[in-house]
């Protein structure tokens, strides 16, 4: 058989690092972000990468790519991508530097 991984096992993947990233986003306080923004909301498919409907959207990624956090904004939606090439450190270092960007 072939080597390598499916669709579904790297989805399923991404799913645990988004569960990890909200878990971790819902436990900080970060002013104008918020599990709560999220769309859809949870319980909805999605892509392997989560969007935040935001106020503040240009605002905050500015204050992350200050950190080198370099995201995708689209408007009011900022959008955290995932891939098969990250891990639950991964998940955890960008949290920490966001703490660190909006808590100096």
């Amino acid at each position: 058989g072939e080597l390598g991984v499916t669709a579904r096992e790297i989805h399923a993947h991404v799913e645990r690092l988004q569960r990890r990233f909200l878990d971790g986003l819902a436990a900080t306080t970060l002013p104008g972000i918020s599990s709560a923004s999220l769309t859809p909301p949870e319980g909805h498919p999605r892509g392997n990468f989560l969007a935040l409907d935001l106020d503040q959207a240009e605002a905050v990624e500015q204050r992350l790519a200050a950190r080198h956090l370099l995201i995708d904004r689209r408007g009011r939606r900022v959008r955290f991508g995932f891939g098969v090439y990250h891990d639950e450190p991964f998940v955890d270092a960008l949290l920490a530097r966001m703490r660190e960007a909006f808590n100096p």
